[in-house]
């Protein structure tokens, strides 16, 4: 079955990431894509109900038309044939709960969105990605600004191995729609002692397959967004993947034991994060 990504965009040049991403991977598995915008419209307490009503209707028309012309500006940049997609408006006045209840409610295979990417990680928090990261039950891929156009061809997937069986199920079910190759990485302080060494080849035999290797590595006094930071430059990875437990805010969750202020997320690297179920 054809998946479906929707790509929410408030028509800004930093959105344009999540957007080019989302061609360039449409391209390459053949989703389909939903581009969506949310805006917030308040009735003047003079107007009537019809008014009211004939308004909306007016300025969701307009708002479709213009998200239409900049997703096919977005096309035209990016030299990718144009694919199937559709232009969804529509009146919220909270995009992160409009957003996800719209992805949910079109059983989206996952949403995608850009960050601020450079800078401080911390910029991210109170924006609109990390909202959708803590509530969202559909993947969410995370794609930083300055990202430009590339093919997948290498996912780094970061697990704590809490839930292996299921967790590489999910990510190898999304893997499998493109031509690329899964590295599972593990990062743990006791790498070196015997007990522990059993345990993890014993996990890398059980699960390791044709494109699926197993990489355990050692924190070194590094926290773990700096390990998984370095590694995915290392790897070269086009992808990187995560899974969240929404019962934790998912900044803390990913740079717990870190000074967070200090963490930089120097990484071009596009993330999807999945929820923990």
């Amino acid at each position: 079955m054809q998946s479906k990504i929707v790509v929410p965009t408030d028509f800004s040049r930093n959105s344009k990431a999540g957007i080019r991403f989302a061609i360039q991977l449409a391209a390459q598995n053949n989703s389909s894509l939903v581009f969506y915008h949310c805006i917030e419209l308040l009735k003047p307490m003079k107007w009537t109900d019809g008014q009211f009503d004939t308004y909306v209707k007016s300025q969701l028309k307009g708002m479709k038309a213009q998200l239409t012309t900049f997703v096919e500006k977005c096309y035209e940049e990016s030299g990718v044939k144009r694919g199937k997609f559709e232009c969804v408006a529509e009146r919220g006045s909270d995009p992160r709960k409009s957003v996800v209840s719209y992805a949910v409610a079109a059983k989206a295979s996952a949403i995608c969105m850009a960050t601020r990417g450079a800078g401080k990680i911390k910029k991210v928090i109170g924006t609109n990605s990390s909202g959708i990261l803590s509530t969202s039950p559909v993947p969410v891929f995370v794609i930083p600004g300055g990202f430009r156009k590339s093919q997948i061809g290498r996912v780094m997937y970061a697990s704590d191995l809490s839930d292996l069986k299921s967790e590489l199920k999910r990510v190898k079910e999304f893997v499998s729609t493109l031509d690329a190759d899964l590295y599972v990485y593990h990062y743990t302080d006791k790498v070196e002692d015997p007990a522990t060494s059993r345990k993890l080849l014993s996990i890398q035999s059980q699960y390791s397959s044709a494109g699926v290797s197993f990489v355990f590595d050692k924190f070194d006094n590094k926290s773990f967004a700096e390990n998984f930071e370095e590694d995915l430059r290392k790897s070269k990875a086009s992808l990187g993947v995560l899974f969240t437990n929404q019962k934790r805010n998912w900044f803390d969750k990913l740079f717990q034991g870190s000074n967070s202020a200090e963490v930089s997320y120097s990484s071009k690297v596009p993330i999807l994060v999945f929820a923990k179920q």
